[in-house]
């Protein structure tokens, strides 16, 4: 996939893998983005055409496809997605860069307010503890609070089906390991000497 250097390319990534639809947020300085786009230029490191692999959108730049690979890219500038208005010059159209160090980042709430502007339906990836304290599923009343005679206060699952006229309830705490035993046992006709036996010989 490389040229036997072991270094693998943004552009050869995505030769591979061409389309994705997870997004993920990273800090990059000034120097990050100007090699990154300059990777996305097909043209260097086997690759044919000039063309660009993958849309860059936040930024605004000129290509020179003549010029030499990693010299391409020039007037790199930051824009609102939605408005087109520049933040930041990140290169400079003679290819210098104000301040190479310089890095650049904004929150999952920034791309899911532009994403939903912009019509994407879309939502942050949470962890089970963002899950059940996001205030939809609050609304919903996914997170219900029982009383366990073992553990005390318990939040579980709430119901996904709500009736109006016939609210779901919970009859019963989740059993603790083995606290049916006897009782399934018993249904599949063991009598309450075997069942005895059965746990003297350490069998349940």
């Amino acid at each position: 996939m490389g040229e036997g250097d072991g270094n693998v390319t943004y552009g050869e990534a995505f030769t591979v893998q061409p389309f994705g639809n997870s997004l993920v947020t990273m800090t990059l300085t000034a120097q990050n983005i100007k090699h990154v786009l300059e990777q996305q230029t097909v043209g260097c490191r086997g690759q044919l055409g000039t063309r660009i692999l993958i849309p860059s959108a936040g930024f605004k730049y000129s290509r020179k496809p003549s010029a030499a690979c990693d010299a391409r890219i020039s007037d790199v500038r930051l824009v609102d997605v939605i408005t087109g208005s520049v933040i930041d010059q990140i290169v400079n159209a003679d290819g210098s860069l104000p301040d190479p160090g310089k890095t650049y980042r904004q929150p999952v709430a920034h791309w899911i307010d532009v994403l939903n502007r912009a019509g994407v339906p879309c939502g942050r990836v949470l962890d089970m503890q963002q899950v059940f304290d996001d205030p939809q599923t609050r609304h919903q009343q996914m997170r219900i609070t029982i009383d366990h005679p073992q553990h005390g206060a318990l939040d579980v699952l709430g119901f996904p089906i709500k009736f109006t006229d016939e609210p779901c309830r919970v009859h019963r705490p989740p059993p603790v390991l083995g606290a049916d035993t006897d009782a399934i046992l018993a249904d599949l006709g063991l009598g309450g000497e075997r069942i005895t036996a059965l746990r003297d010989r350490k069998v349940i």
